[in-house]
């Protein structure tokens, strides 16, 4: 059933446009804000400590890949030497998911 589940939510992320991700992140947000206000005064120093170490030790990484992917895309984008027309130039990388992007092998984890 756990391996069904990443399955689906591998094939919904991979058909998600930015939007879709947006919406994902400010309903986090939103939960985490309900979360903060709920907290004990004595505790909201130790959750406030957590959630900038949880925000950066995730941020980083998604700005890194990012990165990564705008310098990609603005490679492709820019023509050729050689290229004598628009045509010629590649407009993206992307290459559409494999079937093994779907799989589940719980045995190797």
């Amino acid at each position: 059933m756990f391996c069904k589940l990443i399955v689906c939510a591998n094939r919904w992320i991979k058909e998600s446009t930015w939007k879709d991700l947006a919406l994902v992140k400010l309903c986090l947000c939103a939960l985490g804000v309900i979360l903060g206000l709920t907290a004990l005064r004595r505790s909201r120093k130790v959750s406030l400590v957590i959630s900038v170490i949880v925000f950066f030790a995730t941020w980083f990484p998604l700005m890194q890949r990012f990165a990564a992917t705008v310098q990609r895309t603005l490679r492709a984008e820019r023509p050729e030497s050689g290229a004598d027309t628009e045509e010629d130039a590649p407009v993206c990388d992307y290459a559409p998911p494999a079937d093994e992007d779907f799989s589940c092998d719980l045995d190797l984890a």
